[in-house]
């Protein structure tokens, strides 16, 4: 999944990304999702998505890492900067 988001594939990593948390893939499948989302330009979206992930970010690495990714689509992709 990763390795297509990397290679601009983006709406393959969308697809495989999908599967992946629909099939139990967890944080790491939803942070995918996210990014290919945000970069798609579907902010809203990539949104919704990264919140409803927010409770399988256990460690606080995965927190801070989980919340860097929502600041990045609220502010590059929302421009909403007092968020």
């Amino acid at each position: 999944m990763a390795h297509q988001l990397a290679l601009f594939d983006r709406p393959l990593a969308e697809r495989l990304a999908s599967a992946a948390l629909e099939a139990g893939g967890g944080l790491a499948a939803g942070t995918v999702l996210g990014w290919a989302l945000h970069l798609q330009g579907r902010v809203h979206e990539a949104r919704a998505c990264l919140a409803g992930i927010a409770a399988l970010a256990i460690t606080e690495r995965e927190r801070v890492d989980l919340t860097e990714l929502r600041s990045i689509v609220l502010f590059w992709g929302l421009h909403r900067v007092d968020e």
